[in-house]
């Protein structure tokens, strides 16, 4: 901290493309909702174009709930996947080896990020962040022993053209509201003292029916058991 001096630990994101081992790494405050999904934004936009899937561990801010057949995704990263055109595959907990090649690169990133930062202070996230781009790039352009290339030059000549376009505006983070379901089987959203509509068979009963209202500055999604059953334009 500039002011103060004291110290504050971040987290750290890495993320790999399958076929070349291109990496991406961003220190982050924490792994809440924004910051995850920044993070895996700024890997999209890093490697200049998005995947047909993404495997992410199973940290709460991705997956709500692990299952080997069926997984819940976070409604918030489910949409932030959705926007990219991505399916979300979790690793298996307890499998490394669904995400071997990352894990790989963790490694490698402990060896030549974190070593040659050791010792040094930095007065902020993004002078962080910088130091640490700079290390990355010299990872990814560093010629791999049995290739003779590097990472950057095995993504150029196999996978830049398997990627797709990026859209033009970057995701709309969104925030999540639990309410519950009136006998006019509408829902308030508390932050604009608004009330949109769901399903007329959702009504309130006895038991109460709860949903969840993710909305961002322009959408309101609103989901019942993890299915989404109705969206809305915010107004």
């Amino acid at each position: 901290d500039a002011a103060t001096g004291a110290e504050w630990s971040l987290n750290v994101y890495v993320g790999i493309l399958g076929a070349s081992g291109l990496t991406y790494v961003e220190a982050s405050e924490d792994e809440q909702q924004p910051y995850w999904i920044r993070c895996n934004e700024g890997a999209l936009r890093y490697f200049g174009g998005r995947t047909d899937a993404i495997t992410p561990d199973n940290l709460k801010t991705g997956v709500q709930k692990a299952d080997r057949y069926e997984p819940e995704i976070n409604p918030v990263f489910e949409e932030f996947a959705t926007y990219y055109g991505m399916v979300v595959f979790p690793a298996r907990a307890g499998k490394p080896r669904d995400k071997a090649l990352v894990e790989n690169a963790v490694r490698l990133v402990y060896q030549r990020v974190y070593c040659s930062l050791r010792g040094k202070s930095f007065r902020g996230l993004a002078e962080l962040n910088t130091a640490i781009g700079e290390l990355v790039e010299e990872h990814n352009n560093k010629p791999l022993q049995r290739l003779g290339i590097s990472r950057r030059e095995l993504f150029e000549s196999t996978e830049r053209k398997a990627l797709h376009a990026l859209p033009a505006e970057p995701f709309a983070l969104k925030d999540i509201q639990m309410a519950t379901v009136g006998v006019n089987y509408h829902v308030e959203l508390r932050e604009d003292r608004h009330y949109y509509s769901v399903p007329h068979y959702l009504r309130t009963k006895d038991p109460l029916t709860e949903v969840k209202i993710v909305y961002d500055e322009r959408v309101v999604s609103i989901y019942h058991e993890h299915l989404r059953i109705t969206q809305h334009r915010r107004d």
